[in-house]
Parts: C-alpha cells; structure tokens; sequence
C-alpha cells in the first residue's frame, strides 16, 4: 500500500492544477506496472531480505538503492510503453522521494514503537548499567532485544563526570560509583550490571560492598563477539 500510495501522491503534487481526467486514468492505467516495478526494484537491492529488527546504516543504503532500481526501471518501462506521454518528469522525482520517505519511516516506527514499549514495560529486574560507554550502550539494546533475560535497565552510572546527564540509548548517565547507595534506593534496582569485564579488582568490589549494603546484587557481565 505505501507504493501506491507514494506514486499517487507525487502525480497530485506534480499537477496543482488538479489531474485532469485522461491523466488520472493514465495514472490508474500504470500504477500496477510502476508498484511491480518497485518491486523487482527492492528483490534486486535485497531489501526483502533484511532483518529490520536490526537495521542499520548500511540496511537504509541498501534500501534506497532498492527504490532507486525500482524507480529507474518503472521509467524505462514506462517510457517503452507510453513514451512517457502527458507524464510530468516531476513525478518520478517526487515519487523516488516519497517511496524512500514512507518505506524507511514504516521501518523504522515498528522499531520505535517496540523499543519504547520494551523500556516502559513494569516487568523484570530494575537494573543499573555501570559503564555509559560503547559496551554499555550495546548491553542495554542486548537487554531490550531478549525481554526473556527479564531485566528493566533504568540508567547509567559512570565514573565521568562529564557524562552525568547525557542520554545513551534513551536511558540517563545518573551519576557516578558514589552515588550507588542512593540511586539504588530511588530506583528500587535489584541489580547493578557491570558492562565491562576488565574494571579493576578494587573498583568491583567497591562496587559490590556498596550495593551490598544497599540490597542490590551485582552482575559482571562479558559482551563477546561470535
């Protein structure tokens, strides 16, 4: 239905003066032909056979590629078959323009959506994230993509002072290693999750007598690639 919708809508924004009758009906006429075209535009790109769950940079390159092909295809037919007669060229522009805006918005909403339901699900271990970094970042969407592990993250804590305040993956840097004690009262956590294996043996168990103290596990947690 976007297909349709993004070639319609680019021949109603070409023509202000309104689509006069024989245009809408060569509109009705080609709208199967440039839908498929888009179609085989996106098989050849590989679009199909992304997993958007995890979609990245290269997975939007990818897709624009795919309407490109879709878009340089359904002109080449087109112009075969009508020799683009009555066809304003602002069309296929603005039709490019529109399929790219509402496919990759289409993508990237369901993941939205989910991420924001996941971080405000009441279900599962309030948990801590000590390390705002890179590895902390990637535990967190770990967390979130496995509910199963059955664990809330409610923020960061980081001994950089320059990070308290920022946000990494939606979730607060609240403070630093002094302000366990406190944070874990506040937050009702259950556990602490340490994000990196090499912290030193000083600071994990002054990191473990603090949450102790407060009725707070921790967790060491190793993130490997395999």
């Amino acid at each position: 239905m976007l297909l349709h919708h993004a070639y319609l809508a680019s021949d109603l924004l070409s023509y202000e003066e309104g689509l006069r009758p024989a245009v809408a009906a060569e509109l009705i006429r080609t709208l199967p032909l440039v839908v498929a075209a888009k179609m085989v535009g996106f098989y050849l790109a590989g679009v199909y056979r992304g997993n958007w769950r995890y979609a990245g940079v290269l997975d939007f390159v990818r897709l624009a590629q795919g309407v490109l092909a879709g878009s340089l295809i359904s002109v080449a037919v087109l112009f075969i078959w009508t020799r683009l007669a009555g066809f304003s060229r602002a069309v296929f522009v603005l039709d490019w323009i529109l399929t790219l805006m509402l496919v990759a918005g289409s993508r990237i909403s369901v993941g939205v959506i989910r991420d924001y339901l996941v971080a405000h699900a009441e279900n599962g271990r309030r948990a801590l994230i000590f390390g705002a970094g890179g590895q902390g970042a990637i535990l967190v969407k770990m967390l979130r993509d496995n509910p199963a592990l059955g664990y809330r993250p409610m923020g960061f804590i980081d001994d950089d002072s320059a990070k308290t305040g920022t946000i990494v993956q939606g979730l607060a840097v609240l403070g630093n290693r002094r302000d366990l004690p406190r944070l874990i009262r506040k937050h009702h956590v259950d556990e602490v999750l340490l994000a990196v294996s090499s912290y030193p043996a000083d600071l994990v168990a002054e990191i473990r007598a603090q949450c102790g103290a407060s009725g707070a596990a921790v967790k060491q947690l190793q993130l490997t690639l395999e």
